[in-house]
């Protein structure tokens, strides 16, 4: 765990340990994958144009997958960096699977949100909170593609956006 000097305060640590950094940019990726998927949804693969539609989604496929493995290959130094390990490890199975109960197992889990969150109360721990729930929204968001569940509606788009809001708020 880190330990706080004046160069590094307490309150700041948690933010800006390199797995912190890489999971902020593993959820902007994840993000860019699931409106790929989406963007897909319902086309026979038939038509030429839905080609580039095909590749982005491969290729944001290629970038999440590589992302999570970043933020798995770092030492943990914070609690909150185990918590974000944790999430990105959920993508990693679901990814690698094609087995329906497992991923019917990793949403229960993923459904379990205390058990990822850190202790409330304190703003840094609110703001990796916040960041981890943005992960497992991501994750339901992923595996509802999956299950031929996703609601493309501007509503549904909206929790996978930061903070949640609709284009309207």
């Amino acid at each position: 765990m880190s330990n706080p000097s004046p160069s590094k305060p307490y309150y700041m640590s948690s933010l800006r340990t390199p797995i912190a950094i890489r999971f902020s940019a593993f959820l902007s990726i994840v993000n860019t994958l699931v409106d790929a998927e989406r963007d897909l949804a319902g086309y026979s693969g038939q038509d030429p144009a839905v080609d580039v539609w095909i590749r982005d989604a491969e290729h944001a496929y290629a970038a999440a997958l590589g992302e999570a493995a970043n933020v798995m290959s770092l030492p943990a130094q914070t609690e909150a960096d185990l918590r974000m390990q944790t999430v990105a490890r959920l993508f990693l199975f679901a990814m690698n699977s094609s087995e329906p109960d497992q991923m019917a197992y990793l949403q229960h889990r993923a459904r379990q949100t205390e058990v990822f969150l850190l202790p409330w109360g304190d703003p840094v721990n609110f703001r990796l909170n916040q960041m981890i729930l943005q992960g497992l929204g991501l994750f339901e968001s992923y595996a509802a593609l999956d299950d031929g569940m996703f609601d493309v509606s501007a509503d549904a788009a909206a929790c996978h956006r930061p903070g949640g809001a609709s284009p309207a708020s």
